[in-house]
């Protein structure tokens, strides 16, 4: 009988361990995530105050532009996730026609250099819904160091520990809903929502030989760029 209960109470012990080691995996995918977008949201808070102030002012304009006066070029600065300039950069646009226009935005994410370009067709020349398509292109990270869950070669023994990668070149093609808003005539704030759909399966390669759980792949591909789309940002019409 006492050998039962042993028996029974081990088996507890293992559940016991097996909950409290999947809440702790759990809290660390949440942390790593927090990680990657804390500065980003920041800087959407206050890019979206500006955003409102401008809103307000802009609110009387509704007559559209005449197409002469549109500008033919658009030069600014954007933040995001998964957006077209990085975390943060600058951002172009140029008119191919009053509602047809090309992007290009070059800019720092945590998976190195951005690059992107693409187009956006706008419905109107006043404030109004856009629709994009783009290609974006990161140039990778050498001797990335981060903290991922690791086994060993039995797949027994598993453990958190710092773990050196190179990131390689990762790319996104990018769907994007936009809205944007005029101000002074021919600037505009603009908010983009949609997905960005990676090319690369697993764009990196392990330096000191660590084998990686799936948990810890699960982080890599949270910080791979692809994923949600949510960007904002500011342009300055130049003719």
């Amino acid at each position: 009988m006492r050998d039962k209960n042993n028996i029974l109470n081990g088996h507890k012990a293992a559940i016991n361990q097996k909950k409290i080691h999947g809440f702790l995996i759990g809290a660390y995918k949440l942390l790593i995530f927090d990680f990657r977008y804390t500065c980003v949201m920041k800087n959407l808070i206050l890019l979206f105050v500006f955003l409102l102030a401008f809103k307000l002012q802009a609110q009387g304009i509704r007559k559209t532009p005449h197409k002469d006066t549109i500008p033919i070029i658009y030069i600014g600065a954007g933040s995001g996730i998964n957006n077209v300039c990085g975390m943060i950069g600058v951002a172009v646009s140029v008119k191919a026609t009053d509602n047809f226009f090309l992007r290009v935005g070059l800019g720092l994410g945590d998976w190195g250099s951005k690059f992107s370009a693409g187009f956006k067709y706008e419905l109107k020349a006043t404030n109004s819904w856009g629709f994009g398509l783009s290609f974006s292109s990161c140039s990778g990270l050498k001797n990335f160091k981060t903290n991922l869950e690791t086994t060993d070669s039995s797949k027994k023994i598993i453990a958190v520990k710092q773990v050196t990668l190179d990131l390689l070149r990762s790319s996104t093609v990018n769907l994007t809903v936009s809205y944007k808003w005029i101000f002074r005539h021919k600037n505009q704030f603009y908010v983009d929502f949609g997905y960005a759909i990676p090319i690369e399966t697993e764009p990196y390669t392990i330096k000191d030989a660590s084998i990686l759980t799936n948990n810890g792949k699960a982080v890599l591909r949270i910080l791979q760029p692809g994923g949600i789309i949510i960007g904002i940002g500011v342009l300055f019409g130049i003719q």
